[in-house]
């Protein structure tokens, strides 16, 4: 019984410790236009993540918006909130530097996050 809770507990840890994969809206387009959104499922289940703010441009991608439920849902993305609190003066820097509202959030966030790259 002991090895048994041993295996469990470190496969909670495994669990917990897992990487997590950020994706801006440039992957989820590519993978779009080549009906391969499930890709993202197929390959790393549940550990892909993608931002608020990065949401917010695919809605603004004509050809992308209509599709972005079934997207979220055969690709098994997940959407988090971006902790502007936090990191905001360090995204609005970047975003005047590379001119991508997605794409600063995302590069900001996985510098000051261990667990997601």
């Amino acid at each position: 019984m002991q090895l048994d809770l041993t295996l469990i507990s470190k496969m909670n840890l495994m669990e917990k410790n897992k990487v997590l994969i950020l994706i801006d809206a440039d992957v989820i387009i590519h993978l779009f236009h080549a009906s391969k959104i499930t890709l993202l499922k197929d390959l790393y289940q549940d550990r892909v993540k993608v931002l608020d703010i990065v949401v917010d441009e695919l809605r603004s991608n004509r050809t992308i918006n209509n599709s972005l439920d079934s997207i979220f849902i055969f690709s098994s993305l997940e959407e988090i909130p971006f902790p502007t609190n936090k990191l905001l003066g360090e995204y609005a820097q970047l975003k005047r530097e590379i001119n991508g509202k997605g794409e600063s959030a995302t590069l900001v966030y996985c510098k000051n996050y261990n667990n997601i790259k």
